[in-house]
């Protein structure tokens, strides 16, 4: 027998085997100020209810409140404004797609321990995951993250954080890509791949969508080792280029481009080959900006360079700066994130961009070399875009 919504959400919160919800990617054009739902159980005054966390883009908001109302709404908001949702249960993960035509289809992912999952009482609960613990994940078992069990490896716990921490900001941005046909999603300077391979699972398996996607690396290793994975877990539509960024090919329309750690000036390709083929997305987390290290020169402000470890961390702050005051200028919503906590690395900038209509790009150029010019700084990013002829008015 299918499984059906109702069924499902019935069972999870009427018998108090709910461990959380996540609802996520709204419908485009709904009118709600929030973009994602959480939902799990707390004790209040001795009393089981549903908390209900409300995303908005400047704040959250919470509302406690009974089981048949928590499925009513749950249900509601998943077969009317948002299209997934991901129900944790103690026995079982539901993954929930819902289509524009009104159906609804739901895979069930049984839990390998279910004696691991908190007692749902709890108000502290531990934190749920897109990929959530307990669930054998074929790519992350092959990348040595998870047993083949799903149990998480103890010394890899930081890296199954940044990756779901990752997906997250993916499921914000999802609502901007197509709704329907195949996607294409580019990853400049893949490296080892462990985001890559999370994107495409991502978007291929929980989301359902047919994608394209490209990791690009200079290394023949990394890129030969990724294909050679890749096969082995039957992930179709994923490929691996060794290569420069500007030497190869991309296949357009892009849709999302994502480029993490790629050192130095890389990111700055990187961003520019993005905005050269149309990305209506990119994700950049950059890493080692030396580029403007003897560059900076801001007069009053010298004697605050003279500090080897100031300079270098306003090097990395002016970069990223200047980075998205050009995104901006390119026709870009531009927003900079914590990409993880800072504990675990300073590189922790996220740069957000959604390409939008209606932007003042020549204002926004006009932005960007008033700043260059306070720091007496020019970033790579500007020559690239000047060579590929899409640098903005306004300079």
């Amino acid at each position: 027998m299918s499984l059906t919504l109702d069924a499902v959400l019935h069972a999870a919160l009427m018998d108090g085997s709910l461990v959380d919800a996540r609802i996520h990617q709204p419908v485009k054009g709904n009118s709600l100020a929030f973009t994602r739902v959480e939902v799990r159980p707390v004790t209040i005054r001795g009393a089981l209810l549903f908390q209900f966390t409300f995303h908005e883009k400047a704040r959250d908001t919470h509302k406690n409140v009974e089981a048949i109302e928590a499925v009513q709404q749950i249900s509601s908001l998943i077969n009317g404004a948002f299209r997934q949702a991901q129900i944790c249960t103690t026995e079982a993960i539901y993954n929930v797609t819902a289509h524009p035509d009104g159906t609804t289809r739901i895979r069930r992912h049984a839990v390998a321990d279910a004696n691991r999952l908190p007692q749902i009482a709890l108000h502290d609960r531990s934190t749920r995951y897109l990929l959530p613990e307990g669930v054998p994940c074929g790519f992350l078992h092959r990348l040595g993250i998870m047993t083949e069990a799903g149990e998480v490896i103890s010394s890899k716990r930081a890296k199954f954080r940044q990756i779901n921490r990752f997906l997250e900001m993916v499921a914000d941005v999802v609502v901007e890509l197509p709704s329907s046909g195949s996607l294409t999603v580019i990853d400049y300077g893949s490296g080892k791949s462990y985001l890559t391979f999370a994107l495409h699972h991502y978007l291929s398996e929980v989301l359902q969508r047919d994608v394209s996607t490209t990791g690009i690396d200079r290394r023949a290793d990394v890129t030969s080792w990724s294909n050679t994975t890749a096969e082995h877990l039957c992930m179709t539509g994923l490929q691996f280029v060794c290569g420069p960024i500007s030497a190869v090919h991309v296949k357009q329309p892009v849709h999302l481009a994502v480029s993490l750690h790629a050192c130095d000036t890389a990111t700055d390709e990187a961003l520019a080959s993005a905005v050269v083929a149309g990305a209506r997305v990119i994700l950049a987390a950059p890493c080692c900006q030396h580029e403007l290290r003897r560059q900076l020169n801001a007069g009053q402000l010298e004697s605050m360079l003279e500090y080897g470890i100031m300079r270098e961390r306003l090097t990395e702050l002016v970069t990223d700066t200047l980075r998205a005051r050009l995104l901006a200028a390119c026709g870009y919503k531009v927003q900079i994130l914590e990409f993880i906590e800072s504990e675990h690395t300073p590189r922790n900038i996220l740069i957000r961009a959604v390409k939008r209509s209606g932007i003042d790009t020549s204002q926004a150029m006009l932005r960007y070399r008033e700043l260059a010019n306070f720091w007496n700084a020019t970033i790579a990013m500007e020559p690239l875009l000047a060579r590929l002829g899409v640098l903005p008015q306004g300079d």
